[in-house]
C-alpha cells in the first residue's frame, strides 16, 4: 500500500466505523462482534484501495466495499458451526435428531448438519413451487432443485433443450421468490 491509499484509509475509518454501527443497529450483528467487524472493515480497506480509480468519492467507493466484505462475513459467520450440540438435540420441525444422523453413512458434523439444511431448502423451493403459477419461475424452481441433487447448468439446458443463459434467467427469477420468503433466509 502506497502512501495515498494510506491516506485516503486512514481518512475514511468513520466509514467503517459508520458500516459497522449500521449494522448493529439493524440487528445483523450484537455489539461483541464490533471489533471483528470494524477489523475486518479496516483490512478490506485497505486491501481494496489500491483497485480506487477516482471515478467516485472515496468514501462512496469505501462505502460499497465494506457493504460486500460484511454480507460475505456475515453469510460466512451464519454459516459456521460453533458452540456445543446435544446428541438429542431436535435440529428440525419434524422431531428428527442429530443422533440419528450421527448414525447415517455421513462422515462429519459439517455433512450432518449440511444434510439436514439441504433438506430444508429442498422443502422451501418445493412449497414456493407449488405457490408458483409462472410456467418459467416454475421452471427455475425445477433447476434449482436439479442444481442441488448435483446437475450443471449446462446439463439442466441440454434437459429442457434451451441456452444455459434461460436457465440461469429461470433460477434467478426463482431465487429472487426465494429470497423475498422470511423462512427461507432464516434457514441462513
Amino acid at each position: 500500500m502506497n502512501e495515498y491509499e494510506r491516506n485516503l484509509v486512514e481518512n475514511n475509518l468513520s466509514t467503517v466505523k459508520s458500516a459497522v454501527n449500521s449494522l448493529i443497529y439493524g440487528g445483523k450483528i450484537n455489539q461483541s462482534e464490533y471489533d471483528d467487524y470494524f477489523q475486518y472493515g479496516c483490512l478490506m480497506l485497505c486491501e481494496k484501495a489500491g483497485k480506487y480509480d477516482g471515478r467516485v468519492k472515496f468514501s462512496t467507493f469505501a462505502e460499497t466495499v465494506l457493504k460486500n466484505a460484511f454480507v460475505d462475513l456475515y453469510r460466512k459467520n451464519k454459516n459456521s458451526v460453533s458452540g456445543d450440540i446435544s446428541l438429542s438435540e431436535e435440529l428440525s420441525d419434524d422431531g428428527a435428531l442429530l443422533e440419528e444422523f450421527l448414525k447415517s453413512e455421513l462422515d462429519t458434523e459439517k455433512e450432518v448438519l449440511s444434510s439436514v439444511l439441504e433438506k430444508d431448502i429442498k422443502q422451501m423451493i418445493s412449497e414456493a413451487k407449488r405457490k408458483c403459477k409462472t410456467p418459467t419461475t416454475v421452471k427455475g424452481f425445477e433447476a434449482l432443485e436439479l442444481k442441488i441433487s448435483g446437475m450443471t447448468g449446462s446439463e439442466i439446458a441440454k434437459l429442457y433443450n434451451v441456452p444455459a443463459n434461460s436457465v440461469r434467467s429461470w433460477i434467478s427469477r426463482a431465487k429472487k421468490i426465494l429470497l423475498a420468503d422470511e423462512k427461507f433466509v432464516a434457514l441462513f
